[in-house]
């Protein structure tokens, strides 16, 4: 991806790498992963970081290990992604120790320490009469938990968006250049815009139009009429040739000697074409009918809608993701 990992993914790195020696793939998973992180190693070597970090990526999350971590957190660094790559060799160190491999935690502290002072990070301050609102706050696309807001926390270098909305107001968004070198981006929401006025329900409303299914009744009712004109004009030449049947055989219905030898052939027809007009007939009806009920009791197709409700909706069932700070080092928090 040419857009930098947000907040998401390297919480991610840091809820999986913990159970990285905890799990036990099975065989097939086993192999998939081993060949993976072979093709990553390879492209790795040739220079290829963009297909080695996809192909690393997928092998732990197949088979978790703290050396696919590790070679995942170097090809990080190759493609100065410094956030993720930092947080990515913490996380190996502490699963290497999981391991009882004292030479990998050494290597990957060691390579987070090199990379601590090129981190850059971002803060998002929300003043206390926004925050009295309740509002969310999302780092490219993802919801922030109310403890990540206003911490520091590490972002690879890149453009950034910040977006703050509160229920009732017009949601605010942020574009945030992080350089490539360690440095602080803040930025500071103060105030919301209110939403436009709404109706005395509370409610702002949208153009009500016709349903979609005032255009199939329409349809529907089209056909039905094609199908009651077919009925009766196969209905007339049912009877057309009904009449030339009998006057050519003088003992109709009863076929005799005395019948002409395209007596039969126009009692066949009569009886074909007045089969077509019954169930063209029967079939126009139906359609007809349909029709008409489907345009009687299309609904309109706009429904009001509130700003207020659609805040409400993303304030309880949207998940809530953030890293803070703990003793042992960086940690996820959220709500979902």
């Amino acid at each position: 991806m040419a857009r930098c990992f947000g907040v998401a993914v390297l919480a991610a790195a840091l809820v999986s790498a913990p159970a990285a020696v905890a799990q036990t793939a099975s065989p097939s998973r086993a192999a998939a992963a081993e060949e993976l992180f072979t093709e990553g190693r390879r492209l790795l070597v040739e220079g290829r970081y963009v297909q080695a970090c996809e192909k690393l990526a997928q092998s732990q999350r197949l088979d978790p290990s703290a050396g696919t971590l590790i070679n995942l957190a170097d090809c990080h660094e190759k493609t100065r992604r410094w956030a993720t790559a930092w947080l990515s060799f913490r996380a190996a160190a502490r699963a290497a120790a999981d391991r009882g491999r004292a030479d990998w935690v050494r290597l990957a502290e060691k390579r987070a320490s090199a990379l601590e002072d090129r981190v850059a990070r971002v803060r998002i301050d929300v003043g206390a009469e926004l925050r009295a609102l309740a509002p969310v706050v999302e780092l490219d696309g993802t919801r922030l938990d109310a403890e990540v807001v206003g911490t520091a926390m590490p972002v690879d270098p890149g453009k950034h968006v910040v977006v703050v909305s509160a229920p009732g107001h017009q949601p605010r968004s942020f574009d945030v250049e992080v350089p490539d070198t360690a440095a602080l981006r803040v930025v500071s929401a103060t105030e919301l815009t209110r939403a436009p006025a709404s109706d005395g329900a509370g409610a702002e409303r949208t153009p009500r139009g016709p349903s979609l299914l005032v255009p199939i009744g329409v349809t529907a009712g089209a056909v039905g009429v094609a199908g009651l004109v077919a009925s009766a004009v196969t209905a007339l030449v049912a009877s057309s040739a009904l009449g030339a049947a009998k006057d050519g055989c003088p003992t109709y219905p009863v076929e005799s000697a005395a019948c002409a030898p395209e007596t039969r052939g126009h009692n066949d027809d009569a009886q074909t074409f007045s089969t077509v007009a019954t169930v063209a007939g029967i079939g126009g009806a139906v359609l007809l009918a349909a029709g008409v009920t489907l345009v009687l009791v299309a609904p309109p197709r706009a429904t009001p809608t509130s700003a207020r409700d659609v805040d409400a909706s993303r304030a309880a069932g949207a998940p809530a993701l953030g890293v803070r700070a703990t003793g042992a080092g960086l940690g996820v928090v959220g709500t979902f």
